[in-house]
């Protein structure tokens, strides 16, 4: 079952944090699909993606991920508005 995962990282480009959120996600199980959409605001890059853990664990594999980007970057699932 695909979930919307949302990512929000500081002090990053939105290219560059596109590229490195999707990179990270596929480096831990996720397959992503092609609904991906970056926004930049403020210094900070949202991510927000279309993705299938291989074993259903989206929770625990994206704080895994979280773990793996850069100090500050916040990882929210299959929520409108996971942040606030």
């Amino acid at each position: 079952m695909s979930k919307t995962i949302h990512i929000e990282v500081p002090g990053l480009d939105a290219r560059t944090a596109h590229r490195l959120a999707i990179a990270t996600l596929t480096h831990y199980g996720f397959a992503c699909s092609g609904g991906a959409t970056t926004k930049q605001s403020r210094g900070t890059a949202r991510v927000k993606i279309v993705a299938r853990h291989c074993s259903n664990d989206h929770e625990g594999a994206a704080r895994l991920a979280a773990c793996a980007l850069p100090t500050g970057t916040r990882v929210g699932i299959d929520h409108r508005n996971p942040f606030h």
